[in-house]
Order: structure tokens, then sequence, then C-alpha cells
């Protein structure tokens, strides 16, 4: 019985505590990230739900400077008078700014993640293509609703 006892006694003094960090992690993932795991252990266990917190922390201050980071460079690009349309490689519009929205007719929203064919054919052909050199053109696109808007086009595959 006394070893049983002992038993249970160890058992729990491992399981909460990684009971404790397992929902802590699950709390972060889904967006918490000012969770923090509280054990009050100074062992292994308890080592490493310091370390937790310390990932977490840096975890919450890395994602407010990328916020920040993110918010600055949409300012920046919203004081343009120029539309600047980002795309990704598999052609779709990662971002746009006021100016682009404006001359194309759309919300950002309404074209976020959709292929830059919706925009335009052509700048869907122009985006399919392999190895875009940096070049100015002049194309027939059209707004969202479908009316033809003449677009002065310079593109380039540069990220900076």
């Amino acid at each position: 019985m006394l070893v049983i006892g002992i038993a249970v006694v160890v058992s729990r003094s491992i399981s909460r505590p990684v009971t404790q960090l397992t929902r802590s992690v699950k709390r972060i993932a889904a967006g918490f990230l000012d969770e923090r795991v509280t054990v009050d252990v100074a062992d292994e266990i308890g080592e490493l739900a310091d370390e937790f917190n310390h990932m977490a922390e840096q975890l919450r201050s890395n994602i407010e400077e990328i916020s920040a980071e993110k918010t600055r460079t949409q300012t920046i690009l919203n004081s343009t008078v120029d539309g600047i349309v980002t795309i990704a490689e598999d052609g779709t519009v990662q971002s746009l700014n006021e100016a682009a929205a404006r001359l194309l007719g759309c919300e950002a929203q309404d074209v976020k993640g959709k292929h830059v064919r919706h925009l335009s054919p052509l700048l869907g052909n122009l985006a399919a293509e392999e190895h875009l050199s940096e070049q100015e053109l002049e194309i027939e696109g059209q707004r969202y609703q479908g009316q033809p808007a003449p677009l002065a086009l310079r593109l380039t595959d540069r990220v900076w």
C-alpha cells in the first residue's frame, strides 16, 4: 500500500504540471498570446514551464513587432497615389493599397486571396510567367465589376 501511495503521489506530481503545460500550449495555439503557465516545482518540469513562458513572451513580442511593421508598411502604401498590388508566386493577390482599390473599383477584402486574373486576364498571364523581368507596359485592364480600365504597369519579381 505504501508503494502504491508513493506511486500515486509521484504520478500526480508529474502529470498535473504536464497537464497545465498542455492546456497552456493549446490556449496559445488558439490565439491567447498572454497565456502563461504556473508550475510551482523546481525540477525539470518547472524549468520546462519557465522556458515555455519565455517562449510565449517572445512569440507575443514578435507578433506585435510584425503587426506594427505591417501597419507601417500599409500606411506608406496607402499614402501613395500609385496603385500597388502584390501578387504571390501562385498568382493570388496578397495585398493592394487604397489607390489600387479605387482604380480597380473593388474592396481589398474582395480580391485578396483570389487569382489576379480576376483583376485582368492579362495580369493573370503575366503572373504565370516564370521569369518576370522588370518591365513597364500599358494594358487594358478591367475593374472588378467588369468595366474597362486602362492600366500603366511596372512589373518586377523582386521582393524587398
